[in-house]
């Protein structure tokens, strides 16, 4: 909206509401798919991995990854990383980018 403009405001029911949240939540509209390169620095299978980027240190949900996977990455490893990322509003505002990954690729992008 624009500053000089009121604010439009919209009603649905709470039926309508449930709806449209369960659907954009079921087709994952709110998310993007993302490759991370980094330089992993910390390696866990019950917390997130901490994967420093060029731009900064990312905290990725690494919990479907296969174990096989978790157990033959090291710290210092350089990856490529196939994320979710979803980004989320707090209740002061600010804004949160969350990723879960998917897979660990290959140097050429290949599983």
């Amino acid at each position: 909206m624009e500053p000089e403009r009121p604010t439009v405001r919209a009603s649905l029911p709470v039926s309508a509401a449930g709806w449209i949240r369960e659907f954009v939540t079921g087709r994952e509209l709110d998310e993007e798919e993302l490759t991370l390169v980094g330089v992993v620095r910390t390696v866990s299978d019950i917390a997130k991995w901490s994967v420093e980027t060029a731009e900064r240190l990312e905290q990725v949900d690494a919990s479907r990854l296969p174990v096989e996977v978790v157990h033959s990455t090291k710290v210092g490893d350089e990856i490529r990383l196939l994320v979710l990322a979803r980004l989320t509003e707090r209740p002061d505002g600010t804004v949160r980018r969350e990723m879960s990954a998917r897979q660990l690729l290959a140097d050429d992008g290949r599983e």
